[in-house]
């Protein structure tokens, strides 16, 4: 049935052998009950057929449709970075790598959580979502990546999304000296994971960075690392200027502790 709940004629292709064809566009699929394949990999709709003599159903048939995209497979990880000791942090230059694949997609958006969280069994909290970019050589990566980030791919096409599972950054860091600082950082905080890890110092809407008092300094850091802004006891920071891409904010409070936080400037 459409949208309206009336039936969606199917189109006879071979009279000989009763053979028919139907536009899936006409359909609203959020509407119809589905189920995960595992063999495939993938969701499957389950469409009732009837075949009608005016308005008497004669005969009913259930048949299996797959349109989605199959669930995004993420493998060969590789986490490519140099530790900040004194911030703790990622260098600017850091690369999370990876090959994805699915089935049916058009293109793939990343899904990234806040950074410096602990791991824990929690739904993870998405809070930036950009269109997956693919290195010369066919491997994804997402730039400027950093230790305790949660990470899923969604594969969309026109009749919906898939996302893969969530991967968690910290676990494809293999120095030793770097997961004994994140666990000497994890045993020194209240929190297993951190969910809204947004300074409660600044607040970024509508290309316009607002701070508090407690704020002395502020440093925002393009990609390359290099500082664009560098702002003594600043309350507003217009970034209007700035070209569209991603950003690291870095503030030093009163009590001369540092925070950052990324922004995507649009």
């Amino acid at each position: 049935m459409d949208e309206n709940g009336n039936y969606v004629e199917l189109d006879k292709l071979n009279y000989a052998t009763n053979e028919y064809d139907f536009d899936p566009s006409a359909i609203v699929w959020n509407n119809i009950e589905r189920t995960f394949e595992d063999s495939i990999n993938s969701w499957i709709f389950k469409v009732k057929i009837s075949f009608l003599r005016t308005q008497n159903v004669k005969e009913d048939i259930f048949v299996n449709i797959s349109l989605l995209p199959s669930k995004p497979v993420i493998t060969d990880i590789d986490f490519q970075y140099e530790y900040d000791w004194i911030n703790d942090y990622m260098s600017f230059d850091s690369e999370f790598l990876f090959n994805v694949q699915s089935d049916r997609v058009d293109d793939y958006w990343l899904y990234c959580s806040d950074s410096n969280n602990f791991k824990d069994e929690s739904e993870p909290f998405f809070r930036y979502i950009w269109t997956l970019e693919f290195k010369e050589f066919g491997k994804a990566y997402y730039s400027m990546a950093n230790w305790g980030e949660n990470i899923c791919v969604l594969a969309r096409n026109k009749y919906g999304s898939v996302r893969s599972d969530t991967i968690f950054t910290t676990d494809y860091i293999y120095d030793t000296d770097v997961l004994k600082r994140i666990d000497e950082l994890h045993h020194k905080s209240s929190l297993n994971r951190v969910k809204e890890n947004i300074p409660d110092d600044i607040c970024y809407e509508d290309d316009i960075l607002y701070c508090s008092e407690e704020v002395l300094l502020l440093q925002i850091y393009d990609l390359s690392g290099r500082i664009v802004f560098n702002v003594s006891t600043p309350r507003t920071v217009d970034i209007s200027g700035l070209k569209t891409g991603l950003y690291i904010v870095s503030i030093r409070s009163r009590e001369n502790k540092c925070k950052s936080l990324k922004i995507q400037k649009k």
